[in-house]
């Protein structure tokens, strides 16, 4: 729930940034920030160390574990802001039974609310995946 997955993979400078921008609130910063500073700091820590982090992707992101691409950390889809682990369990659950064709079969088969379907597309986890298998003669 605390996992900044847009910060994280802008770096670690991004990382400090956002950690400074948290610390100078001081006692105004909410607990959500303040446990967020303690991800935000395990994840500069990892790329000190030489760690890099990839995006999550359709077919290799697991639900809840973070898995190795690459030599890189892979995100799994509950990492994704506004994915809970119901929802990305159904999520991956469902495409190992049978990839998804279209935008349209995800909420059909994994049953995932439209805002967690909209985050994963602005991830660009959808990618090329059509809206519906309808055709348009129009």
């Amino acid at each position: 729930a605390d996992f900044d997955e847009e910060t994280i993979l802008r770096g670690s400078e991004a990382i400090l940034e956002k950690i400074n921008l948290v610390n100078a609130k001081g006692k105004a910063a909410t607990d959500k920030e303040k446990n967020e500073v303690t991800v935000l700091e395990v994840a500069y820590e990892m790329y000190s160390r030489g760690y890099d982090f990839v995006d999550m992707t359709l077919g290799e992101s697991d639900a809840a574990k973070f898995k190795i691409k690459d030599g890189k950390v892979l995100l799994p889809f509950m990492a994704l802001n506004g994915m809970g682990e119901t929802a990305a369990r159904a999520f991956a659950d469902e495409y190992k039974v049978k990839p998804y064709e279209t935008i349209e079969d995800i909420f059909k088969r994994a049953k995932i609310s439209k805002s967690s379907v909209d985050a994963l597309k602005a991830r660009g986890v959808l990618r090329g995946l059509p809206e519906t298998d309808q055709l348009s003669f129009f």
